[in-house]
């Protein structure tokens, strides 16, 4: 490998080394922000806890799976408001079909 070559390569990698290092000083999980809540709360600075809680609960979620409840295929697009479907027969479905789920 030439000079210019290596040069570039330990650029990159020094680089990919930085932000890794950065990215794990920064991440915050939610039990801090949960007792950082709980701190504002015994200083009754409330607000301040509701949005550190928010924080936790963003945190939460992302690391949670999607759940979808009361989920009904249809034939075809929802359309003309709410609760307006055609609900399919069967949940049988052929290969490169499109599905239509209203939940």
């Amino acid at each position: 490998m030439n000079l210019s070559k290596k040069f570039v390569f330990l650029g990159l990698i020094s680089i990919f080394i930085i932000t890794s290092l950065t990215m794990i000083s920064f991440a915050i999980n939610e039990k801090d922000y949960i007792y950082q809540a709980l701190k504002l709360i015994d200083e009754e600075k409330n607000n301040e806890a509701v949005g550190e809680l928010e924080k936790a609960l963003t945190v939460i979620k992302s690391k949670s799976n999607l759940e979808l409840v009361n989920v009904i295929f249809t034939k075809e697009e929802a359309s003309g408001g709410f609760g307006q479907y055609n609900q399919r027969e069967n949940t049988t479905f052929a290969p490169g079909e499109t599905i239509f789920i209203y939940f």
